[in-house]
């Protein structure tokens, strides 16, 4: 990694910026974006981004299966909205991660086009997933049985089909990216 950040010397007022930077200073100085690069690159040697992955493909169907049948059974919200929305947050975030890694992985090993486009599209769709259905969990998960309110109930059946949507658009991202590692 020291080949990468030769000639690259922390700002320092008492010296000449034209001048090369000191050997000690060029192997062991890096840039802080370059720490966060690596973070979102490999852990322990592997690449962070089929580990994340899993996360995405298990996590963000199950909420999303979860949303659906608190949809269709009210009397289950309040019980299980707020271990949904839990869910959901790491299942949101670990889809921006799993985009994050992706980018760095496909510097590395090349660029799946379509796997990296529905990938993206994946991680905004869980961001945005997260703000309506996760208010919508936010919202009933205290709501008794006995509050009949339309406006949750239509809040929930588009939480539903939202869900269904992300369900889909999961399979794709999956799809996608094993056919890119495993071919056809």
């Amino acid at each position: 990694s020291a080949a990468l950040f030769m000639g690259h010397c922390p700002p320092s007022a008492n010296r000449d910026q034209r001048a090369p930077c000191p050997r000690a200073w060029a192997v062991s100085w890096r840039h802080p974006r370059d720490y966060a690069r690596s973070l979102l690159d490999t852990v322990l040697g592997l690449p962070l981004h089929p580990l994340v992955v899993h996360a995405v493909v298990v996590l963000l169907p199950l909420v999303a299966l979860g949303v659906m049948a608190l949809a269709v059974v009210p009397r289950w919200r309040a019980r299980f909205a707020l271990p949904l929305l839990g869910l959901l947050v790491v299942a949101a975030g670990s889809a921006v991660v799993a985009m994050l890694s992706g980018n760095e992985l496909a510097a590395r090993v090349g660029l799946p086009a379509t796997h990296q486009a529905l990938g993206t599209a994946l991680a905004f769709s869980a961001v945005g997933y997260l703000v309506f259905a996760g208010g919508w969990l936010w919202w009933v998960r205290g709501a008794e049985d006995d509050e009949p309110s339309t406006a949750r109930d239509v809040a929930g059946w588009v939480a539903a089909a939202l869900s269904a949507a992300i369900i889909a658009l999961t399979v794709l991202v999956g799809l996608s990216g094993a056919t890119a590692v495993w071919g056809e």
